[in-house]
């Protein structure tokens, strides 16, 4: 099963972020250059960030800032029904920093304060970030990232 890592080089501190399985992460791309984990960001040199961008670009998702297929959905769900809807409610290219890919700002969603979540009625905002190129019926999402809206109103009402 592919998972993000964070790969940093030694000296000079250049970030990636690679999407890959645990084993290729370890042969493929770093070969003899075992690296070290550090905070859950492997060390590793120089040289290696630099080769693997250029001969394995189709795993590094994130240097810098990047460019992904955010799509976010909106299902409803009502208390003795069941989910009531399932609906996209975007789907579009955006660029996004690298650190974007590990936390989601939830500021962006409104909820209207004469008809807030209740026990009974609730949605759950579901947001994935895929690569550009992705097919969302068949690839995994890079990031994925979900929340109700009870739980952002209650954030905001503390």
């Amino acid at each position: 099963m592919s998972k993000l890592f964070e790969v940093k080089g030694r000296s000079t501190g250049k970030t990636i972020t690679v999407k890959c399985d645990y084993d290729s992460f370890l042969s493929q791309f770093y070969g003899l250059d075992e690296p070290e984990e550090v905070d859950g960001v492997y060390m590793v040199d120089d040289k290696t960030i630099e080769s693997t961008i250029k001969e394995y670009p189709e795993v590094v998702v994130g240097e810098g800032t990047m460019k992904a297929r955010e799509v976010i959905t909106l299902k409803g769900w009502v208390e003795g029904s069941g989910w009531s809807y399932n609906q996209c409610y975007s789907d579009e290219i955006i660029e996004i920093a690298k650190d974007d890919l590990k936390s989601i700002d939830w500021d962006w969603y409104e909820i209207d304060s004469e008809y807030p979540p209740t026990e009974d009625e609730d949605t759950k905002i579901i947001v994935d970030l895929y690569g550009i190129d992705a097919d969302i019926d068949e690839d995994e999402p890079l990031a994925s990232y979900s929340k109700w809206a009870s739980e952002i109103w209650a954030e905001r009402n503390r």
